[in-house]
C-alpha cells in the first residue's frame, strides 16, 4: 500500500514512483490528468513528484475551503432565488467531484496501486 502524508506528498516516494511507472494503465491516466506529474515520475524527480503532490493536495483543500464558504454562505436565506440557484451549483459540483474521486479511488484499488475497503 502507498501511503500519501497529510501535505499530499508521498510517504515513500521511490516506492512510490516505482508503483506508478509499474502500471501502464496508471501512468496513462496521470499523463492524461496531470502531464508535470507524469514527467516527475517518469523522470522519477522525487522532488518535482513531491512537490506537485503537495500543489495538488493544496488545491483540494482550497477547493474543500471555497465550497465550506459557499455553503455557509449559502445557508443563510434559503428561500432567496439567487441562493437557490447558487445550491444547485453547489449540489451540482458536489455530485462531479464525488463522482470523479470514486472513479479515481476505484481505478486505483482496481490496479492495487492503495489497498481499499471492502466498498470498492
Amino acid at each position: 500500500m502507498l501511503e500519501l502524508a497529510e501535505d499530499g506528498s508521498a510517504k515513500v516516494p521511490a516506492a512510490f514512483i516505482q508503483a506508478v511507472k509499474g502500471r501502464a494503465e496508471v501512468m496513462a491516466s496521470i499523463q492524461q490528468a496531470n502531464p508535470t506529474l507524469a514527467a516527475a515520475i517518469r523522470n522519477e524527480d522525487i522532488t518535482a513528484m513531491q512537490q506537485e503532490l503537495r500543489f495538488l493536495r493544496k488545491q483540494q483543500l482550497e477547493h474543500q475551503a471555497q465550497l465550506q464558504r459557499e455553503q455557509d454562505l449559502l445557508e443563510a436565506d434559503p428561500f432567496d432565488p439567487e441562493t437557490q440557484r447558487r445550491i444547485e451549483e453547489l449540489i451540482q459540483q458536489k455530485n462531479i467531484e464525488e463522482n470523479f474521486m470514486a472513479v479515481s479511488k476505484q481505478c486505483l484499488c482496481l490496479t492495487g496501486i492503495v489497498e481499499c475497503d471492502g466498498g470498492i
